[in-house]
């Protein structure tokens, strides 16, 4: 899947809570995450994740500023995409 040089938007229902992806100059991706990440919206951060890196991305920068709330299911979907993408990532 190549990944155009737009930004990707979703919002997932009513949740307050957004997704974005955008091109780094790098080659990279900087995906930014607004509101919470829970067991409700944790499926798509994990979806985008995985079509990032699927594309051939090897470094992804997240950018967690304005999320309200994490829970476990967050941290793992960050730690296996890091496992992953390896060292470099």
């Amino acid at each position: 899947m190549q990944m155009p040089d737009a930004a990707h938007h979703s919002r997932l229902n009513d949740y307050e809570f957004s997704l974005s992806d955008a091109p780094l100059a790098d080659g990279g991706v900087l995906l930014t995450v607004t509101g919470e990440l829970d067991v409700a919206t944790v499926p798509a951060v994990r979806e985008r994740l995985t079509a990032v890196t699927d594309a051939g991305t090897r470094r992804i920068v997240l950018d967690l500023r304005a999320v309200s709330f994490m829970d476990s299911t967050a941290l793992a979907a960050f730690i296996h995409t890091k496992l992953r993408l390896g060292d470099d990532g």
